[in-house]
């Protein structure tokens, strides 16, 4: 699921963490959570995915396009 970065069925604010703690440590995702972080599929799980996910999980956006 787009979003899941911590793959337990919700997109939520612990995704935004877990993407978050990653980005700033340069930890490598699993596989699996890279696949959801990666909203803007660009093959990469970086910032403009971070925010994308932060809008969706604020409601400013209902889907990931």
């Amino acid at each position: 699921m787009l979003g899941d970065v911590n793959v337990d069925g919700k997109v939520d604010i612990t995704d935004i963490s877990v993407l978050s703690v990653a980005l700033v440590d340069k930890k490598t995702l699993e596989e699996k959570s890279k696949k959801n972080a990666d909203v803007d599929r660009d093959g990469e799980a970086g910032l403009t995915d971070l925010s994308t996910i932060k809008q969706y999980v604020s409601k400013v956006i209902t889907s990931f396009n």
